[in-house]
């Protein structure tokens, strides 16, 4: 079964970057994540088995992460 990949670009309050950084890249759907200078504090790649648990977990787990102000999600639709 193939994955659902995207990339996702997060902003947080200020002082909780490290915070962040560290809850989220223990969750098994993120395959990549690293702290950012920039318009983004944080960019991420994240993996699914559907568009329903991919979006679920933007929605329910990034969202609602304390500290998260804004994310922006790119959905992969071809590549390696």
């Amino acid at each position: 079964m193939n994955k659902h990949k995207g990339f996702v670009a997060v902003n947080v309050a200020t002082g909780e970057a490290l915070n962040v950084y560290n809850y989220l890249k223990k969750r098994p759907e993120v395959t990549s994540i690293y702290l950012v200078a920039g318009m983004y504090d944080l960019m991420m790649i994240i993996e699914a088995d559907s568009s329903e648990v991919f979006a679920d977990f933007i929605v329910q787990e990034i969202q609602k992460t304390k500290g998260v102000t804004h994310t922006m999600t790119c959905m992969a639709l071809r590549g390696e």
